[in-house]
């Protein structure tokens, strides 16, 4: 079970969402983050699921400076530079941020639409995200940070 939800510094909880998809988890992971982030409070995620890392993003003012994640493995996926020790994100992670890529006209990114702004070709996108081991491909950190740029985050 993973349960991905806003929590206000009050105690007070909200967008709860309890799901065994972890790519609906990561997805609604990056829209709280994305939406709800200048609210003072934390995003968590609370998983037992091995490729969902948990997570306690503070948001608000608890968000000082940078964007921090109290779980290490969590914030060096997303969030860190390549200076920082960055390291590959989970197929789902790239799934769940995909989900939250808008088109210039409000509508669903493809990911034709999203490789044509990367650069990059569908093959390449689909092999970032197999669950298949024998293909997957590492992704790139620019390519990812560009996909959190496509996301507004």
């Amino acid at each position: 079970m993973i349960i991905v939800e806003k929590r206000l510094l009050a105690g007070e909880r909200s967008h709860i969402l309890r799901t065994v998809n972890p790519i609906l988890a990561e997805a609604h992971y990056f829209f709280l983050c994305k939406y709800h982030s200048l609210q003072d409070g934390s995003i968590l995620v609370i998983s037992d699921n091995d490729e969902v890392p948990n997570a306690d993003f503070k948001c608000g003012s608890a968000w000082m400076h940078e964007r921090k994640e109290v779980n290490d493995d969590r914030y060096h996926m997303i969030w860190a530079t390549p200076l920082e020790g960055w390291r590959n994100p989970t197929h789902h992670m790239i799934q769940g941020i995909k989900k939250n890529i808008l088109t210039s006209d409000g509508n669903k990114a493809s990911i034709k639409y999203i490789c044509d702004r990367l650069g990059c070709t569908t093959r390449s996108f689909s092999q970032w995200v197999t669950t298949s081991s024998n293909y997957r491909n590492k992704i790139r950190y620019t390519d990812w940070f560009c996909l959190k740029l496509l996301a507004c985050l």
